[in-house]
């Protein structure tokens, strides 16, 4: 998987760098909208500032994390273990409350109530499978933590491998993020679904449902893609 991986991951930057201009159009556009609604929207540079104090925030947590797993590795895996199934569940309830709330379109509402669902529903299947069919490995995991976290502390450039990790896997995310936007800005108009709308050559330029789903499958599978690849060059590192 090296080579295609590091051939998807050259497509993306170059891509990004070749659509960068165009998430400004896209940010604008999406201002505009916003403005219609009465609705207060921030700037570029205040997202761009909270993104990056979220990421800073997370190298931090992150280094808080191993230094914790020194002290108390079986605290440590049973709140890695226990921490996402349960905000996954405390999200699928935001997500169904807010369905429900007043004011909201009829289709975000019924759109938010299913995903909310599905966040649940992922999200206890997750805590049934880590309880019951994954719970007599658990000391073992404890144990690999401790002696992990062990050889962390004696070997300090470890601390630089879960850095580098982290750095790379927001670049990924960065990049991604500018290279999605870059063709929604480019290529918008190609995206249009409406059926019957004729392009220049009296085409049908509409774009259907399937092809849709394709494109959102296709850019979430590069994200994950990439950050699961970071992760496991860490995770491998330590192991190793």
């Amino acid at each position: 998987w090296v080579v295609p991986f590091v051939l998807t991951a050259g497509l993306v930057v170059g891509f990004a760098v070749y659509c960068a201009r165009d998430v400004q159009v896209v940010w604008e556009a999406w201002q505009d909208k916003v403005d219609e609604h009465g609705v207060e929207q921030a700037s570029a540079r205040a997202v761009a500032l909270a993104s990056a104090a979220g990421a800073g925030a997370s190298v931090v947590a992150a280094l808080v994390f191993v230094g914790l797993s020194v002290a108390a590795p079986g605290c440590v895996v049973w709140t890695s273990l226990l921490f996402s199934p349960a905000l996954l569940i405390a999200g699928g309830v935001v997500l169904l409350m807010g369905g429900c709330g007043v004011g909201i379109e009829v289709g975000v509402g019924v759109a938010g109530q299913i995903v909310g669902g599905v966040c649940i529903a992922i999200g206890m299947l997750s805590l049934c499978c880590i309880l019951v069919c994954y719970r007599k490995l658990i000391p073992f995991m404890i144990m690999v933590v401790e002696t992990v976290s062990r050889v962390t502390m004696q070997n300090p450039m470890m601390g630089v491998v879960s850095l580098l990790g982290s750095v790379l896997s927001m670049a990924w995310i960065a990049a991604w993020m500018v290279a999605v936007f870059g063709a929604i800005g480019r290529y918008g108009d190609n995206f249009d679904n409406t059926y019957g709308r004729m392009d220049d050559f009296g085409r049908d330029g509409g774009m259907n449902d399937w092809a849709h789903y394709g494109l959102y499958f296709a850019a979430v599978l590069i994200l994950i893609w990439g950050t699961q690849v970071f992760y496991n060059l860490c995770h491998v590192t330590y192991c190793g």
